[in-house]
C-alpha cells in the first residue's frame, strides 16, 4: 500500500518561524515601505527591517488569535458553567 505524504509547504505552521517564505516576504515588503516613507534615504535598513519584523510579526499574532475559537484561552479549553433553566 503506497502511503501518501504532505509536503512541507501544505502544512499549516503554527510558530512565526524565521525560515517561513511568507513570513519573510511581508518583513521584506514592509522594510521597502519604510525606505520609501524616508524618501529613500540610506544608512537605516536593519532599523527598518527590524520595525518591519515587529509590525508584521505582531500582525501575525493578532491573526491567529483571532481565527482561535472563544471557547480556547491560553491554549486550555474554558470551564463549563452551568446554565441557568
Amino acid at each position: 500500500m503506497k502511503r501518501e505524504t504532505k509536503s512541507l509547504t501544505s502544512i499549516p505552521t503554527t510558530r512565526h518561524d524565521a525560515t517561513d517564505p511568507v513570513l519573510q516576504r511581508q518583513i521584506a515588503d514592509r522594510a521597502y515601505q519604510l525606505f520609501e516613507m524616508r524618501g529613500h534615504s540610506h544608512g537605516s535598513d536593519v532599523d527598518d527591517w527590524l520595525r518591519a519584523e515587529r509590525e508584521v510579526r505582531a500582525a501575525w499574532g493578532r491573526k491567529r488569535t483571532a481565527s482561535r475559537p472563544k471557547s480556547v484561552i491560553n491554549g486550555r479549553s474554558r470551564p463549563k458553567t452551568p446554565r441557568a433553566a
